[in-house]
């Protein structure tokens, strides 16, 4: 049986935990310097109808300046996480202009 695979894209201003959430599912906990366009984490995982599922995470840089990059990695993703910052006043309001 062949393996299904799906995308996911993590998307959100800069510094909101995108990367940590990402390499925290591949168990790789350690520092990380700003990701420059955007960086993928692949793992697998099994649910109760399908025993192996490659799941290609996409983690998106929140810089302005990579914004029409991030809008290719967001073709064909199954689901979209956003992140922001809770503890910014404007952090909703980030969240929703980002990208």
């Amino acid at each position: 049986m062949a393996t299904k695979s799906i995308k996911i894209a993590f998307m959100g201003p800069t510094a909101t935990g995108k990367t940590h959430a990402a390499r925290a599912l591949k168990d790789k906990f350690e520092r990380t310097n700003k990701t420059v366009g955007a960086e993928l984490t692949v793992c697998h995982i099994a649910t109760k109808n399908e025993p192996d599922v490659k799941v290609y995470l996409w983690d998106c840089a929140g810089a302005k300046t990579y914004e029409k990059l991030v809008q290719i990695h967001l073709q064909r993703s199954k689901s979209v996480v956003i992140f922001y910052d809770p503890y910014r006043k404007d952090g909703h309001l980030l969240a929703r202009k980002s990208n």
